[in-house]
């Protein structure tokens, strides 16, 4: 499926412009007893905190303004965290639409990846224009492509079928 850069009517050229370098947002956590489940790894639901405690740093980098969760995409979980595993946290928010901010996030330890997803952050005031993120190399563009196949996607916003 050949997925459209942007919709014809396009509103990106009046757009301010920023890298998407410049919305790298990064935080460290350490896994206590409180964040485990019964099978003494840290449960999924506190590494969804985090991705989205980390994501919402780099959307709001972005914006400058306020935003909420709208989504999360694929968010996979590779592989466990015990107590006392350090973590790292990356976002970064690498294509924004009229009031949306989409952004990639990993979760490592050392440098093994434990979990990542796409979030969709949305403005909570919609009459501010963001800016157009701009890809600096390959990896920020397939990240940018990624986003884009998600948004243009025929089953976008609507409940996976079971």
């Amino acid at each position: 499926m050949t997925v459209p850069m942007y919709p014809a009517n396009s509103y990106i050229s009046n757009m301010p412009e920023m890298p998407i370098a410049h919305s790298l947002a990064e935080t460290d956590y350490t896994a206590t007893a409180r964040d485990l489940n019964q099978y003494a790894m840290m449960h999924g639901g506190r590494l969804l905190t985090l991705a989205d405690e980390t994501g919402y740093l780099s959307a709001f980098s972005v914006a400058q303004a306020a935003c909420v969760t709208r989504a999360v995409h694929q968010a996979q979980f590779l592989h466990p965290a015990p107590l006392h595993t350090r973590l790292h946290c990356r976002a970064q928010t690498v294509w924004t639409g009229t009031s949306s901010l989409w952004t990639c996030i990993t979760i490592k330890r050392k440098q093994q990846l434990i979990m990542e997803a796409v979030f969709v952050f949305v403005l909570r005031q919609r009459d501010m224009t963001l800016p157009r993120l701009v890809a600096a190399n390959d990896q920020e563009r397939k990240q940018q492509e990624r986003c884009r196949h998600l948004k243009w996607s025929p089953n976008f916003g609507q409940p996976a079928k079971v």
